[in-house]
């Protein structure tokens, strides 16, 4: 009870701490002062579960939930005006089912980081978190490993954070009971 307590505090906390962010900007999105647009530009009209946006380059690219074979990509230069990218791998997908990397099914919320001239997606596949790598935003991203992070329980809407220190956080719901968010570093 006191978890679940908990874990509902900080969902409340972090949507309401987002809605007054967004009510607050008055600037179009800018990198550099890790803001958000305001609310009234922040609408996406594309078709995406789990978003997450990788600024790069001064191109953002739009991750999502969207296809039972993978992840399609989406790209804008002002965060208004998208459009589905150009990838290798074709049919718009920037991971694909089958092209060395873990997963047969329920492909979900792709996150894409960058380090050292890298990209890291960290996905969901199969219910077991994975990550895959790529050396472009557009793919292909694929594992040297065909393996989940974690093999051995199911986990799922994971994400990563790297403190101050540089040591990374991976935030994960694990299917034990009860379910709950967890943590962990490696």
């Amino acid at each position: 009870m006191k978890i679940n307590f908990l874990i509902n505090s900080i969902f409340y906390v972090a949507t309401t701490l987002l809605i007054m962010i967004l009510q607050s900007c008055a600037s179009e999105y800018d990198p550099t002062k890790n803001m958000l647009p305001p609310a009234s530009n922040a609408k996406i009209l594309i078709p995406l579960a789990d978003p997450f946006i990788l600024y790069d380059n001064n191109t953002y690219y739009a991750y999502g939930t969207s296809s039972s074979e993978g992840f399609q990509a989406y790209v804008s230069t002002d965060l208004k005006h998208w459009a589905l990218a150009e990838t290798p791998l074709g049919n718009h997908l920037v991971l694909k089912k089958g092209n060395q990397v873990y997963g047969e099914s329920d492909f979900w919320a792709p996150e894409v980081y960058k380090k050292n001239g890298m990209y890291y997606m960290f996905y969901s596949a199969n219910t077991r978190i994975c990550v895959a790598t790529s050396d472009s935003p557009l793919g292909p991203f694929i594992q040297s490993e065909v393996k989940p992070l974690i093999s051995d329980e199911g986990c799922i809407d994971h994400h990563l954070f790297i403190d101050d220190d540089g040591t990374p956080y991976l935030f994960f719901v694990r299917f034990i009971e009860p379910d709950g968010i967890t943590s962990g570093n490696k």
